[in-house]
Parts: structure tokens; C-alpha cells; sequence
């Protein structure tokens, strides 16, 4: 038994389905591209513009870390230094009061 404008009234939901497979693939592309789009902002960083601040990228922010990290580490080495020098003078005088307590 054939039912008149089945067919029409298929191809029409056939192509409504292919349509909104196609929309949900095309918005799930786009959420994608958007979340690449971001991750490549935050890499490269941002220039300056009028209202907003710049926004350094990955590499920048590695190369701040790294000199950030040379000063503390410099200021560490003179530190380190100061107090083996300070522990060597204590040791010295230590060492002096206990030679003149010995000899009295």
C-alpha cells in the first residue's frame, strides 16, 4: 500500500536530520577551534591594546621565570657565601677562647 506524500514527507525529514547532523558537527568544529584559537592566544600572548594591558606568551614568561630565578639564585650564592664566612669567623674565634682558655 502506498501512501500518497510519504515519500515527500520523508525526503523532507531526511534532509531536516542530514541538516541538523550537520549544525551539531559545525558547532562542535567551531567550540573546538574556539578552545584552539584560545590555547594559541595564551602561547603567543596578546599585543597591547588600547584599555588592555599586553599579555606575554608561554616563551616570554618562561624567559621572565628563568631570570627571575638567576637573581634568587644569585642572591643565594651571596648569602651562602656571607654565612660560611661568618661560621668561619665564629669557628676562628671558637677556636682563639678556647687557645687562650687552655693557656691560662
Amino acid at each position: 500500500m502506498n501512501i500518497p506524500g510519504t515519500d515527500t514527507i520523508l525526503s523532507i525529514a531526511g534532509g531536516l536530520t542530514t541538516l541538523a547532523i550537520f549544525v551539531a558537527i559545525w558547532r562542535w568544529v567551531r567550540s573546538w577551534g574556539k578552545r584552539i584559537g584560545d590555547f594559541l592566544d595564551d602561547w603567543n600572548g596578546e599585543p597591547e591594546r588600547p584599555g588592555v594591558p599586553a599579555r606575554p606568551g608561554v616563551m616570554q614568561r618562561l624567559a621572565d621565570n628563568e631570570e627571575a630565578h638567576k637573581i634568587t639564585d644569585q642572591k643565594l650564592d651571596n648569602l651562602c657565601t656571607r654565612i660560611t664566612s661568618l661560621e668561619t669567623a665564629a669557628l676562628a674565634q671558637a677556636a682563639t677562647t678556647v687557645n687562650v682558655n687552655t693557656q691560662e
